[in-house]
Order: structure tokens, then sequence, then C-alpha cells
């Protein structure tokens, strides 16, 4: 082989090689920046799809959610609604409202507390105290529940124990204690927090 033929070899292998080389450094170059990119679309998709469900919940009427946290809130007996019951028609409108406007979280929530009421409540004791605990566990559930709508609505995170201290005239009271107490585990256990 002549020294022509050689350099013109070794001038294409070279050449080969450099391209390659150039091929693989833009290729694994870009990577970093197209997995970036494909992010930032995933992002940017997530990000949309939350300022739609936001901006829906921005024309839904306040006098909506008004009337649908307005509804929960008379499931917790006090002094001035000693009774917790809503009509057939209400309780339809809460639980429609509810699933209509309520995330993914208040929905979960809302299911605990109807198997609640429909298996647990049912089967309850008629002891004193041991129906009074499952009241409570119940009138806690609904407590979470009435904080997670006002989390989705506002963004604002409340505690349960604030609103029964709104509502049950005597949760602070002493005597009561262990049966709260005991009451707020079962809620807390049933919702797996």
């Amino acid at each position: 082989m002549s020294d022509l033929t050689i350099y013109l070899c070794t001038g294409l292998i070279l050449a080969g090689i450099s391209g390659a080389s150039v091929f693989i450094k833009k290729t694994i170059g870009d990577l970093p920046d197209r997995i970036h990119q494909k992010n930032m679309e995933q992002i940017k998709h997530i990000n949309s799809k939350e300022l739609q469900i936001d901006n829906y919940f921005r024309q839904v009427s306040g006098k909506e959610i008004e009337s649908l946290l307005n509804l929960w809130m008379r499931l917790i007996p006090n002094n001035t609604n000693s009774s917790g019951k809503l009509t057939d028609e209400e309780t339809l409108k809460r639980m429609n409202e509810t699933i209509m406007y309520g995330s993914e979280e208040t929905i979960r929530r809302l299911a605990i507390l109807q198997q609640y009421i429909y298996k647990d409540l049912a089967s309850c004791d008629d002891n004193g105290d041991q129906k009074r605990i499952c009241a409570f566990g119940g009138y806690f559930l609904i407590a979470y529940t009435i904080c997670q709508l006002k989390k989705d609505f506002t963004g604002y995170d409340i505690n349960p124990e604030d609103i029964m201290r709104i509502t049950v005239t005597d949760y602070e009271d002493t005597s009561n204690k262990n049966i709260f107490d005991k009451a707020h585990g079962i809620a807390k256990e049933k919702l797996g927090i």
C-alpha cells in the first residue's frame, strides 16, 4: 500500500471517528436539554389543568359554596340546632354538591363518613358512653370533611378540633375529654391519618 493510500484511509477513518464523535457529543450533549424540555411540557400540562380547575371553582357562586358548607356545619349539633339532621332533599344536595365541587380527598372522606353512618353507627352499642363515642366519631368525620372542603375552596387548612370547639358547647369540659379523645381516634383511624 502506498503512503498516499494510507494517508487517505487514515484521513477517512479520522473523519469518520470525528464525525461519529460529533454525532455522539451532539446526541448525548442535547439529551439533558431534551429531558428538561419534556419535563417542562409535562409541568405546563399539569399547571394548565390545575389552572382550569381553579378557574372553574372561582366561577362557582360564593352563595353555592356558602350553602354547601352551611349544610355540612348543620350536621354537627350545637345550641341552635340540637338535632344535627337534614331533610332528605338537603342530604341529597349536600352529597351531590360535595361530589361536584369537592376534591378527590373530600370525596374519599365523604365515602368514609357515609360508610361509617351505614355500618358503624347502626351497630354501635346503646351503652351511654359507647353510644356517645360512636356519635362523636361521626361528628369528627364530618369535621374532617368540612376542613377538606374549606381547603378545596380557599386553600386554608383548618383543624377539625376547632370545628368541634365552635359547634359543641361542652367540648372543653374535662369530664368529656375521654369521650372526645376516643371519638377523635376513631375518625383518625377511619381516615388513615
